[in-house]
């Protein structure tokens, strides 16, 4: 009996391990899962005085670039290495990206391109400087319509300071309220 005790909590012993380590397993996995997809972006607005643009700089994790981009053309992408699929998504980040002045007028901005950089893709458009002024009016809906769950933060950067607007949940347009410069 007790040889037959002995191998059978030998036996079950196996089993607990093999079961811990597929647990620990699948739970790494969901980690890391989970870690794949952000769902946050970071656009920065600045003026730049020595060319008297506007320049705005969007960055996405480029995993969750691909995906979103999978998602809406129903085919895989690769965005490290087709300059297509970065030319598809820039025009669809730059066509969910507006700057309306106090007064209503649409403030006129230029796709530039898109830069891969350490597991980033960024997407570069510029416009005119005058368009910062208090009041500016921003929207900033990027993979939103694929994720109602993603956020967008914009950062408006002025000599007197940075204000921060944050696109989430039913937020489509914010109004931003800048710094006054003290000189």
């Amino acid at each position: 009996m007790t040889g037959a005790a002995g191998r059978l909590l030998k036996a079950l012993a196996r089993v607990a391990i093999a079961l811990a380590i597929a647990l620990a397993a699948g739970l790494s996995l969901a980690g890391a899962a989970s870690a794949h997809q952000q769902k946050a972006a970071i656009t920065e607005v600045a003026a730049n005085p020595r060319t008297g643009l506007l320049e705005i700089a969007h960055r996405f994790y480029i995993h969750d670039a691909e995906h979103a981009l999978a998602v809406l053309t129903g085919r895989p992408v690769n965005l490290h290495a087709a300059a297509g699929d970065r030319d598809l998504f820039a025009a669809a980040v730059a066509g969910s990206f507006a700057l309306t002045r106090p007064d209503g007028g649409a403030v006129a901005l230029v796709l530039l391109g898109t830069e891969v950089e350490r597991g980033y893709l960024w997407v570069y458009q510029e416009g005119p400087a005058d368009a910062l002024t208090d009041g500016l009016e921003v929207r900033a809906d990027a993979l939103r319509d694929v994720w109602p769950e993603q956020v967008n933060t914009v950062n408006i950067r002025t000599n007197a300071g940075v204000t921060s607007l944050q696109f989430q949940g039913a937020a489509q347009t914010l109004r931003a309220r800048l710094p006054q410069d003290g000189g």
